[in-house]
């Protein structure tokens, strides 16, 4: 197989064969195709460009369609259609397979991606994400549509990391640094027109995420990554996961929902595993 290497930090609007996506990449070596979370605008974050995985490997990123300066095409969409932007991606930019990175949404995405497009991985995996269905869906958050920004940002914190609660207790300063920089997220985000379009009929979605019955198809290996204290993608649900993939290895980190940019350690682990075998070899994960 054939790796694709990217020599400059690009970031620009793709027009695939389904959707027109804005993208960034940096880096080089394997490709690694990463898909961000239900409110990826990369004008806000986009915490994968600033780890470790660019220095190691080909990184291509972009924000899924209803967010940022993507398409929203008419219509309902399901996390199928997320899967196939994705695929048109690798598609358009002639990448034949990616070491697939999803995290929370992006994690669901890649579930499905993995099932549905098999030939075009070459290893997933996900954090924060759960397999959604009877077997445990991460938390409804559609329900703080109709809160304000700062509601939403109190709701977040204390359900993406259950030490928020306490930190509300024995440390208010630091808490209210913390909300405060969260409402000025949950602000800038909702400023953008196509975001307040584009955000709930990504999380009708998102609702209806159940990767349960395509599990047995995902036959490359995979990473599943939890956070200890995230109560949005529970322990016991991302466990599940795990459990239920044909070749899934489980990392546990001790962190809430955001874990996997929060320290080096997450980043660092993966970059090993990626470069040893089986994820080194050229092979097909068919």
């Amino acid at each position: 197989m054939s790796v694709v290497h990217s020599a400059h930090v690009t970031e620009r609007r793709v027009q695939t064969a389904r959707i027109g996506l804005h993208m960034r990449r940096a880096g080089q070596g394997p490709c690694v195709l990463y898909l961000g979370g239900s409110n990826f605008d990369m004008r806000l974050r986009c915490a994968v460009m600033q780890s470790a995985l660019p220095a190691q490997f080909d990184v291509v990123t972009y924000e899924p369609r209803g967010l940022g300066r993507s398409d929203a095409p008419p219509g309902l969409w399901s996390m199928r259609d997320y899967a196939d932007d994705a695929v048109s991606l690798l598609d358009t930019l002639q990448i034949p397979q990616a070491l697939v990175l999803g995290e929370s949404f992006g994690g669901m995405t890649a579930l499905h991606l993995a099932a549905y497009h098999p030939d075009r991985l070459r290893g997933l995996a996900v954090m924060a994400a759960t397999a959604g269905g009877a077997a445990g869906r991460s938390y409804p958050i559609e329900e703080w549509l109709n809160l304000d920004a700062e509601a939403t940002a109190l709701a977040a914190l204390k359900v993406q990391d259950q030490r928020f609660r306490q930190l509300l207790r024995t440390d208010p300063a630091a808490a209210a640094a913390r909300l405060a920089q969260r409402i000025a997220m949950e602000t800038a985000f909702r400023a953008c027109p196509a975001n307040a379009a584009g955000y709930p009929r990504l999380l009708q979605a998102r609702a209806g995420h159940d990767a349960v019955p395509v599990l047995p198809q995902i036959s490359c290996p995979t990473i599943v990554m939890a956070g200890r204290h995230d109560n949005q993608a529970s322990f016991a649900a991302v466990k599940w996961l795990s459990d239920h993939l044909p070749k899934a290895e489980f990392w546990v980190f001790d962190g809430g929902h955001g874990f996997g940019f929060a320290t080096p350690d997450p980043m660092a682990r993966l970059i090993a595993a990626w470069t040893a075998a089986p994820y080194s070899d050229q092979e097909n994960c068919e």
